[in-house]
């Protein structure tokens, strides 16, 4: 037994003198020979051993190779090396592997260049390399003989341990020349070294590299870019886990003939990654990107800051961002306002397998404060028609200062405090099955002094349906009317001589075909109701409009309205499924002051007193002209304690009279004619206004007659017989003709002075024969008198 102990250390010591004294008497330079002629044949390719070969065998297994070089093929790339180095050092510990341990020194590659090429033809200079050969066969086959690599790994044990002293790559060059593409892109420098690399132990990364891209023809683009990074890796033992700790990445690129000339990107970060549970966590996580772009892109600079704790789950794949907070900041010509930053912060979380998006704690402010908003955002069935349900509110902001931020152009309103305060809170989905839907369930508006709360829905997406039901305090809509200068007054303008013309003369098209066939396809229901409304110039109060659109035909019912003291209730529709649009309206007008009414509308001062009128007409027509051409109706009713302004009709006959009889006219008196009533009975024929009975009564004066008003010539021509009492101071009546025609904006009124002295003729006749009638018969004169008035001789 102790002979048998003796020889076998005895051979130990043999085999490790023999590996000590192998590379102490055996130069394995003196084989470079030899070894570029088995390169030669196996590639057809020069291998240059220009450096010295350096073997060791123990206590380190390993070799160092010195300036080397693999030439092209013989085809391409003549005369250049294909790969180079200028050192390269492995070595791997002996002893530790009868344990099964591994020992590695550190691995040290430097001034490794690699130069890839295809030339124009498509030939390129490394796939020579990539297969056929006996050695490939041998080394596929081999597998096969002895069992798979995977039973091979089976049917081992693990090993004991692994260790590497590190790796430190530095100097390396890689290139790429496609000279069909007229592209030629380079690595260089590569740097790259870790720290002892062993089981469960953190391991130092730092790289250091530059890409650079260029066109060989020198034309086009150009682009390059630097890479640093470092961080600390740490896999556990049993590699179902990592640990990657203070990463930090940077990358420059500037560019040349792209819109983004330079780009800065920072990022640090812990992450952990762990493989059996199947989660990667991101914490402490740093992004600032710095961008610069070019003059044609308009956009000087741009910076952006990102922050947050992110976590994946792959089974089921769920994303969670936490603490999410991103700023971003740039100027620029052709930014909105010459510059722009925004500000967003959100809690996300993604369940990709269900499909599922919900943002919480959403916040979002920029433009210098000018929008601030948040609220919370749902988004379901992704893998299907997706959902999307929100709840956001934006605080007080000022349309304008934000318009301003914007670049917008300037909104002129009537009311310079006007479009100064915008605030909003909506709750609603969207539906994306189908046609999809829109519905706010909850919407409330705050512009300026007006509050206006409701729902409001879209049952399609394609822009024709509509459901509404809002209420709200106030409206002044006179307060945004655009004023001279403003864009919106521009906007409103003719834009061309021939279009001035038409609107002037009525023969505007005011609803073409395509706004027809758009018409026709309208789903609308909804109403609104106001506490009050100014518009025109008019004030409104409990004012009610109802909307029911559908099938081409667009209903009104009602337009309701207190107004000057009375209300006005409006029904109609308007039929679009036609070739030119039909129109039927229903007004009723009660207890309105029409005077006041005019005056602030219309800045009309023709009527006033208090209207109680019933119109009811139809029309048709594509023109302003045409419509009013077409209209047919009926109106009933009157006006009562009013005037007739503009128009003294009284003072007219009057002066007439006064001539008539030889006297001066009498001065003073009204430039209007006041009334008790002024009752209305007409027809509207074919765009005319036919009066069959129009009576205009005060104390003085009673007008009875009829005529007409041409709606679309606004011209109006009316006979009527006045009957004034007490014209000569005498108690008596006269009746006369007046005419009263003309534009209805200045109509004119005249006396027919010829029935006016012939009636002043009769009457002083009449006077004559009743005095001879009193003289002569006394008493019995009356039943005379009452014989000739009703024989009408005067």
């Amino acid at each position: 037994m102790k002979k048998l102990l003796i020889a076998l250390i005895s051979l130990i010591v043999l085999v490790i003198v023999v590996l000590v004294a192998i590379p102490l008497f055996v130069d394995p330079n003196e084989h470079k020979p030899l070894i570029a002629e088995k390169v030669h044949e196996a590639t057809g390719r020069t291998l240059s051993l220009n450096g010295n070969l350096h073997l060791s065998l123990f206590p380190w297994a390993g070799v160092t190779i010195e300036a080397a070089e693999l030439g092209n093929p013989a085809d391409i790339g003549v005369g250049q090396a294909m790969v180079k180095l200028n050192k390269v050092d492995v070595r791997v510990k002996l002893m530790p592997l009868l344990s099964k341990q591994v020992v590695v020194d550190r691995i040290i590659i430097d001034g490794l260049e690699a130069h890839l090429i295809r030339d124009k033809h498509g030939k390129d200079n490394w796939s020579d390399l990539s297969g056929g050969g006996k050695g490939a066969q041998t080394d596929t086959a081999a597998p096969q003989a002895g069992g798979t690599n995977q039973e091979k790994a089976a049917g081992s044990s693990p090993l004991a341990g692994l260790s590497l002293g590190g790796v430190e790559i530095s100097n390396a060059k890689v290139s790429f020349r496609d000279e069909q593409a007229d592209l030629v892109a380079s690595l260089n420098p590569l740097n790259l070294a870790t720290g002892a690399v062993a089981l469960g132990q953190p391991v130092d990364l730092t790289l250091d590299a530059k890409l650079a891209k260029r066109s060989i023809s020198g034309k086009g683009e150009a682009l390059d870019v630097g890479v640093q990074f470092s961080g600390q890796l740490q896999p556990a033992a049993d590699m179902q886990s990592l640990l990657l700790n203070g990463m930090k990445l940077m990358i420059e690129t500037t560019a040349k003939g792209l819109p983004v000339t330079k780009v800065q990107t920072q990022l640090s970060a812990d992450v952990a990654v762990d493989l059996k549970g199947g989660t990667v966590k991101i914490s402490r996580n740093k992004l600032a990107i710095e961008a610069e772009g070019s003059p044609e892109l308009g956009m000087d600079t741009v910076r952006a800051a990102l922050t947050g704790s992110i976590g994946v789950n792959l089974e089921p794949l769920t994303i969670e961002i936490s603490g999410l907070d991103l700023t971003v900041q740039g100027n620029g010509g052709k930014l909105p306002g010459g510059s722009v930053d925004l500000h967003m912060a959100a809690d996300l979380l993604a369940n990709m397998a269900a499909g599922t998006v919900g943002v919480k704690n959403l916040r979002l402010e920029g433009f210098e404060q000018q929008l601030k908003a948040s609220g919370d955002v749902d988004v379901s069935n992704l893998n299907g028609d997706p959902r999307v349900g929100w709840q956001l509110t934006m605080q007080p902001t000022s349309p304008k200062g934000l318009m301003s931020k914007l670049g917008l152009p300037a909104l002129q309103t009537a009311d310079p405090t006007a479009l100064t305060k915008l605030a909003l809170a909506i709750q609603g989905k969207l539906e994306m099955a189908g046609a999809g839907s829109v519905a706010l369930s909850k919407f409330d508006l705050t512009l300026d002094d007006t509050h206006l709360t409701g729902t409001v829905s879209a049952p399609r997406l394609d822009g024709t349906a509509a459901r509404f039901d809002l209420r709200g305090d106030g409206l002044n809509l006179d307060r945004y009317m655009m004023t001279a200068g403003g864009e919106g007054a521009k906007a409103a303008q003719p834009n061309s001589t021939a279009e001035g013309k038409a609107a002037a003369t009525g023969d505007e098209i005011l609803i073409d075909q395509a706004t027809m066939a758009q018409l026709r396809k309208l789903d609308i229901k909804g109403q609104i109701v106001l506490d009050r409304l100014t518009a025109a110039k008019g004030h409104f109060e409990k004012v009610t409009i109802k909307v029911d659109a559908g099938d081409g035909v667009l209903k009104l019912n009602p337009f309701s309205v207190n107004l000057y003291k009375g209300s006005l209730v409006t029904t109609g529709q308007m039929d679009v499924r036609g070739n030119e649009p039909k129109m039927a309206f229903r007004k009723v007008l009660q207890g309105v002051q029409v005077g006041d009414m005019l005056k602030e509308m219309a800045d009309v001062t023709l009527i006033t007193g208090q209207a109680d009128l019933d119109l009811d007409t139809t029309t048709q027509g594509s023109t302003m002209k045409g419509l009013k051409r077409h209209v047919n109706g009926r109106i009933q009713g009157g006006v009562t304690k009013g005037t007739l302004q503009g128009l003294d009709i009284l003072g007219q006959i009057k002066a007439a009279y006064a001539m008539a009889r030889g006297k001066p006219a009498p001065s003073g008196g009204s430039k209007d004619t006041a009334f008790d009533d002024m009752l209305l009975d007409a027809r509207i024929v074919d765009g005319v206004i036919q009066h069959e009975r129009l009576k205009v009564s005060s104390n003085d004066l009673i007008m009875e007659g009829k005529g007409t008003v041409d709606l679309a010539e606004e011209q109006l021509d009316y006979h009527m017989e006045a009957k004034v009492r007490n014209l000569g101071g005498d108690g008596k009546s006269l009746t006369v003709p007046v005419l009263v025609k003309g534009s209805w904006n200045s109509p004119g009124v005249s006396v027919d002075t010829a029935a006016l002295l012939q009636s002043l003729a009769k009457e002083q006749a009449q006077d004559k024969i009743n005095d001879v009638l009193d003289k002569k018969l006394g008493d019995k004169a009356a039943p005379v008198k009452q014989l000739l008035k009703g024989l009408k001789l005067f």
